[in-house]
């Protein structure tokens, strides 16, 4: 509380404390949970957590029928990147007050993790932890996959450069986060995600 003495009169003035929510985010890359489980099932924490992931957030645009699911739908299916300005608003509406909200998988550049920082900055919420499970052993995962998914996996140079071009752009934004947020790597096959 502040007091301001005026012409002999005290004015008071309360501070208005503004709640900030914090946010956590996880960076896999995404693979299908017959190859891997999800990492919802690896999260082990003693706090309230609201899990917002990307696997999520795309099954819902599928539903949905209006213009900004529509605009969505044509970057996911193109196999592009999505733009911040739209999916900052779609995710950030899942967001619960009193929870840690852990946001699991972003894709994207430097230039949009900034875009997504000046969006949560403005809605008051709190960049507090990044958690990236990175992949040290391609060869692991690439003949996993093929194994679980031939099919699919089948181009195997193809499947590893996708990893490689995933992870050149999460090691970017790592060395961005370091000196801003807490930053912790492990590895993509760890067995528990501690939060």
């Amino acid at each position: 509380m502040l007091a301001i003495k005026w012409n002999g009169h005290v004015s008071r003035f309360y501070k208005i404390k503004t709640k900030m929510i914090d946010i956590k985010l996880i960076f896999r890359y995404y693979i299908s949970e017959v190859v891997y489980p999800s990492v919802d099932t690896l999260i082990v924490s003693n706090a309230d957590l609201n899990l917002i992931s990307f696997e999520g957030f795309r099954k819902e645009i599928e539903k949905r029928e209006n213009e900004l699911a529509t605009k969505i739908r044509f970057y996911i299916n193109e196999g592009n990147i999505v733009p911040p300005e739209f999916w900052c608003a779609s995710w950030t509406s899942k967001i619960i007050e009193d929870s840690i909200n852990v946001l699991i998988y972003m894709n994207g550049s430097v230039g949009q993790f900034q875009e997504f920082e000046k969006y949560i900055e403005s809605k008051n919420y709190k960049l507090v932890e990044i958690v990236y499970l990175k992949v040290n052993d391609i060869n692991k995962l690439t003949e996993l996959a093929k194994q679980k998914y031939p099919e699919i996996y089948d181009q195997t140079d193809a499947f590893r450069k996708e990893i490689e071009d995933f992870q050149l752009k999460r090691d970017e934004i790592v060395h961005y986060s370091k000196s801003k947020y807490k930053v912790t790597i492990n590895d993509f096959f760890i067995k528990e995600i501690n939060l």
